[in-house]
């Protein structure tokens, strides 16, 4: 129920924690730890496990991305110190819940979606800042590592 992701765009990963009742606190990063604790949205009980942090769109700052019960991808964007214009940005990925991961694997400056598919084989969607494109196999070989997969970057 904690994640780390440069939510201010200062360079430092803040720490955002996902609270039972479904808010979000986010406590902003200074390079030796956190400071200025404060909830940052709200509405996302259930979200369990669901909600991931990431820069989809490019702009230095980290997006919350929403993995809804019926496989689509939600997407609010990051403004510094909280999130807006939520909406989704790709569906299909029905089953897949806690094997989707979100880095820039291509260097870009956006965060790619990496699919862990249940034969092994991880899947990359190339980010465009407002969703996946070229979907493709990257890699194989990597069943039974379910859950405990991380993308960095």
């Amino acid at each position: 129920r904690l994640s780390f992701a440069d939510v201010t765009g200062d360079g430092k990963a803040d720490l955002l924690a996902y609270e039972k009742d479904g808010t979000i606190t986010m406590g902003e990063g200074f390079g030796d730890g956190f400071t200025n604790y404060h909830q940052i949205t709200t509405g996302f009980g259930g979200y369990d496990g669901r909600l991931s942090f990431a820069d989809v769109t490019g702009d230095g700052k980290a997006d919350l991305l929403a993995y809804e019960k019926d496989g689509t991808i939600t997407m609010g964007e990051g403004f510094g110190d909280g999130f807006t214009n939520y909406h989704q940005i790709t569906t299909g990925f029905g089953g897949y819940d806690g094997r989707l991961k979100f880095g820039d694997v291509t260097g870009d400056g956006k965060a790619d979606l990496v699919a862990y598919e249940k034969d092994g084989t991880l899947t990359l969607g190339k980010s465009f800042g407002d969703g996946f494109t070229d979907y493709h196999r990257i890699t194989t070989g990597f069943g039974g590592y379910d859950g405990r997969l991380h993308i960095v970057g």
